[in-house]
């Protein structure tokens, strides 16, 4: 479950969501980010999760060192040391807190951990890639199956069929922001909210 489509090494089947990063500010800030390439960009403390010493960097990591805007940039632990739940949730509380201007996080981690401030946190879709050699920012999602498990995928992608309407719920329950399918590898997609 939770495989970006065309993720190589398994066959995937249709997506059931399509999510993409998010800035997250304060709704008073006024901020109103939607590009990396937005001169209010320039100037405010921005956080990122760090994903570990694999040395991966997410999309917008890239996408800041791409334009020299790394010198205000924060990061947070994705994982945590494993004491304690929900240390994704950190990155949100410090900018509820003040203690960064903005989060730039992936979408379903935003819109979940958001909504218990969802009066006072603006979530904002990250514009689709300026450029071709751009990492995308939007990701279908779907399962993956051994490759060559044609006959798995095609009862899963029924399955998904239909519970579309119930996983849609479920997507919304949990403030999962989605945008347009994109197909797999396509970073020129057009990422609108819903």
């Amino acid at each position: 479950m939770g495989v970006p489509q065309g993720l190589s090494g398994v066959a995937t089947t249709r997506p059931y969501y399509t999510s993409t990063y998010v800035f997250v500010s304060m709704r008073d800030r006024a901020l109103h980010l939607g590009s990396f390439d937005d001169s209010s960009l320039v100037g405010p403390k921005i956080g990122l999760h760090a994903l570990g010493a694999s040395g991966a960097n997410t999309p917008p990591a890239h996408a800041l060192a791409r334009r020299g805007m790394t010198a205000n940039v924060a990061g947070y632990s994705m994982w945590g040391d494993g004491t304690r739940a929900n240390p994704q949730a950190d990155i949100l509380a410090a900018v509820a807190a003040g203690e960064i201007d903005t989060a730039i996080v992936w979408g379903p981690i935003g819109g979940y951990f958001a909504r218990p401030s969802a009066d006072r946190l603006e979530l904002s879709p990250v514009a689709a890639a300026s450029s071709p050699s751009e990492v995308p920012f939007a990701y279908a999602i779907s399962v993956g199956v051994r490759d060559g498990n044609d006959v798995l995928r095609t009862e899963l992608e029924q399955a998904l069929d239909r519970q579309g309407p119930a996983i849609r719920a479920i997507l919304d329950e949990f403030g999962i922001p989605l945008v347009p399918t994109v197909r797999a590898n396509d970073s020129h997609a057009s990422v609108e909210t819903r």
